[in-house]
């Protein structure tokens, strides 16, 4: 019932090939996957999109390609995204003195139990530390995928260029029989 009958490698190579022929630029292609992948670091998940479409508006990126790009949080990895976000916020917040607010266990297993349960505790710092990860890591992934959008659609390119080079010849020989 969970596992597609073509598998997921399908669907991937699907996403791959959409993104590459989205018709913007490499820089909103890459910022919009970009804002996607930090998206998911914070536990909002009802409202990650129309967190991804303010931060488009506001960085001049692809909306389709951010939608694609909240792919990377899905029910696999939410525990560990929301974990590492909560003890990020709860070290910060604990520096900045507001530790004693942070009075329940919360490990890897029980987080997504706890974030309902205690949003004082847990899902403040979960969110503080989803935002400060994102931030951190916002400018890592837009280079990487700058530069996979880039090479994929030059080689696009090169494929392209080498269809119509060989239908150009058959329509010459075609032409001189």
């Amino acid at each position: 019932m969970i596992w597609p009958p073509s598998g997921f490698k399908r669907g991937l190579i699907y996403l791959k090939h959409r993104l590459i022929r989205l018709p913007a630029n490499n820089r909103s292609v890459a910022m919009g996957l970009a804002i996607g992948c930090v998206i998911s670091w914070t536990p909002t998940m009802p409202f990650q999109i129309l967190q991804c479409f303010f931060l488009c508006l506001v960085l001049r990126a692809n909306f389709l390609a951010a939608v694609i790009g909240t792919v990377i949080g899905n029910p696999w990895t939410f525990s560990f995204l929301f974990y590492v976000s909560y003890v990020t916020g709860k070290v910060i917040l604990t520096a900045a003195g507001f530790g004693e607010l942070m009075t329940v266990d919360v490990n890897l297993i029980n987080i997504l139990k706890n974030l309902v349960l205690y949003p004082k505790e847990v899902w403040w710092p979960s969110v503080f530390g989803g935002y400060i990860l994102a931030v951190i890591t916002l400018p890592a992934y837009y280079y990487a995928f700058y530069y996979l959008v880039k090479a994929e659609r030059a080689a696009l390119k090169k494929v392209v260029r080498k269809v119509h080079t060989i239908q150009e010849n058959r329509k010459e020989k075609k032409q001189s029989k």
